[in-house]
């Protein structure tokens, strides 16, 4: 008989990878750094979920994974979120799972700390003009930190004439960096006379005071 020759051809299965393997981010304590991406690749149409894990003792869950699941070839967003979280070094897993394999891709966050907070008042100063007898004028300055960790703060008035025309609420605070505090005086003109009144409201912060003077000028009754 005639030997007929047969041709085996063995085809090597695709295998499923993410890339990078590992991601590191790092952030100044108090902000969240930028998202970074993960690749995955392998059979065409293959689907795969993503589960989440932090490191031993850590009670925050600072990490997370959009979309969580899908279908290869695909990609992912990974975000920490260490705005909330204290200066230290932070590791975690982000797992992808797909037809029957989990592959890790491990997660470290380092923080560092946070510059000390910076005393900033807005707007520097005021200049008021208003009619005897009139309604209190309430005005706002509003008191920022430009700086990293929160800082407290007081402030107190200065009246250099005409008497106690001048309040001032609240006399202290704690300002943070993306959350500055209102603060207002109040002008009450009811026992002035016609003329140019002068004080200043200084705010304190450790070692830093910065003064806010406050012209109040008062016209002759028409």
């Amino acid at each position: 008989s005639e030997a007929v020759p047969i041709t085996l051809v063995l085809q090597a299965g695709t295998s499923t990878s993410v890339t990078p393997a590992s991601l590191s981010f790092s952030a100044v304590e108090g902000t969240n750094p930028a998202s970074q991406s993960i690749s995955l690749s392998g059979s065409s149409g293959t689907s795969w979920t993503s589960a989440i894990s932090v490191g031993s003792g850590q009670t925050v869950n600072w990490l997370s994974v959009s979309p969580s699941a899908g279908v290869l070839p695909g990609a992912a967003s990974v975000s920490v979120f260490s705005q909330n979280l204290p200066a230290g070094s932070y590791t975690g897993t982000v797992s992808v799972a797909t037809g029957g394999t989990t592959l890790p891709v491990p997660v470290t966050l380092t923080i560092t700390p946070a510059p000390a907070g910076v005393l900033t008042v807005t707007p520097p100063a005021f200049n008021l003009v208003t009619l005897p007898a009139a309604s209190p004028l309430v005005n706002t300055i509003v008191v920022g930190n430009t700086g990293g960790t929160a800082i407290s703060w007081t402030a107190a008035a200065a009246i250099a004439n005409g008497g106690n025309w001048l309040t001032i609420s609240p006399s202290s605070g704690s300002a943070a960096v993306r959350n500055p505090n209102q603060f207002q005086f109040s002008v009450n003109t009811q026992s002035l006379t016609a003329g140019v009144y002068t004080a200043t409201i200084t705010f304190t912060a450790g070692s830093t005071s910065i003064p806010v003077p406050i012209q109040l000028t008062v016209l002759a009754a028409p």
